[in-house]
């Protein structure tokens, strides 16, 4: 409960407040949690239009007290960008929680990259407004952060006006990331020149200027820590952002960074260029009712085969609503699924051991990860609605 003063009440902890709600017209309730022993898992504010800020502070004050609590649901809830930056601070303190959902929050638009580096798993935002501006601001979150990136399993930004601008931001994000294994970009107006930008991402590429900075950024500090950590633990203001903190911590988190690293782990020197491997981490792409022709159908083929002798890859490429019919097309979407469906098969085939070397991380990921429509019968009555 909130009170006009500001100040939260949970009903529980306050049973003589509890009796006296109803005549309290300047109370306004948002929680009630009689049953202790339930654990929750999911608080759904679902088209709960926060109008009052005391409102939203509220809902963040009540989210500490349910050490289960993993799925956040906030559409169509008219957050703000002071909304978002609020939430951010909070979901850094919220270890469990691994799924938000925004859906329908488009005057956020400024703020929602200061989400993606809270310890999330699945972030939702369609119909959020969100363009080239704020691609470019998500883009910089996971370029710029090598030694905290990201750690999203599924991003969804369908629904938002993404265009062809906004799509060279997007194959930043898959160039530098290996952790992302879902992305819908369902309705996001992209044309055939933005699928093309994307589809590079996937295969062989050259650094840019600004992703060789990043690279040689990553290999600096590791030979600065190399030569420093022996000698010294004390930390002085010429050393790297990264090695501030224990020295010992630091060095092994940059030592882990130059391992799986993709500008640094998985590149070579050819033609004066660096080279890097396309990315085959991401299994699940959803570009469905976009402007794409032909000529992205067969893009898109050429890449699934040429993806065809790796373990991991694309599994589901979800094209509906484009190029429609033309007998060609629907030609060519059956001829991308059958690829995709015969190295689903392959993969089912592969001896154990070599199966559970390219899927552990994958297992690890998503064993940390579950999503509201996963629930038990037993989880879903741990659900508030509101």
């Amino acid at each position: 409960m909130i009170k006009e003063d500001g100040q939260v009440v949970l009903v529980d902890n306050a049973p003589t407040i509890r009796k006296s709600i109803i005549p309290l017209d300047s109370n306004l309730v948002i929680y009630a949690y009689s049953n202790l022993n339930l654990k929750l898992r999911a608080l759904d504010f679902r088209c709960f239009r926060i109008m009052d800020p005391r409102l939203f502070f509220a809902i963040i004050q009540t989210m500490p007290h349910f050490p289960d609590l993993f799925s956040l649901q906030l559409d169509y809830c008219n957050l703000t960008s002071e909304h978002i930056l609020i939430l951010k601070q909070h979901l850094s303190r919220q270890k469990t929680l691994s799924e938000l959902n925004l859906t329908g929050n488009p005057h956020g638009h400024r703020s929602f990259h200061r989400l993606l580096r809270c310890g999330l798993k699945v972030l939702i935002l369609k119909f959020c407004n969100i363009a080239e501006k704020g691609l470019r601001k998500m883009a910089s979150e996971y370029l710029n952060h090598p030694y905290e990136p990201p750690g999203l399993l599924h991003l969804d930004l369908s629904h938002n006006p993404v265009f062809d601008e906004g799509c060279k931001y997007i194959a930043s994000i898959l160039k530098c990331d290996r952790t992302l294994r879902s992305l819908n970009l369902t309705d996001c107006k992209i044309r055939d020149s933005g699928l093309e930008l994307i589809a590079l991402s996937f295969r062989t590429f050259a650094l840019s200027d600004d992703e060789i900075c990043v690279r040689r950024k990553i290999r600096l500090d590791y030979f600065r820590l190399l030569q420093e950590t022996p000698f010294s633990d004390e930390p002085n203001a010429t050393k790297p952002e990264a090695t501030l903190a224990n020295p010992k911590d630091s060095f092994s988190l940059v030592e882990t960074t130059v391992k799986i690293h993709p500008f640094v782990n998985e590149t070579v020197q050819e033609n004066r260029e660096i080279l890097v491997k396309g990315n085959c981490t991401l299994e699940h792409l959803n570009i469905s009712y976009n402007q794409l022709s032909k000529s992205s159908l067969d893009l898109l083929l050429k890449t699934v085969m040429e993806q065809a002798g790796t373990l991991e890859a694309l599994q589901q490429l979800v094209l509906e609503g484009n190029c429609r019919n033309d007998p060609e097309c629907d030609s060519l979407k059956i001829t991308i699924q059958e690829w995709l469906a015969g190295r689903k098969t392959r993969s089912r085939s592969l001896p154990g051991s070599v199966k559970s070397k390219s899927s552990l991380k994958r297992r690890r990921s998503s064993g940390a990860t579950s999503t509201t429509s996963g629930l038990s019968s037993r989880d879903k009555h741990s659900s508030i609605h509101a």
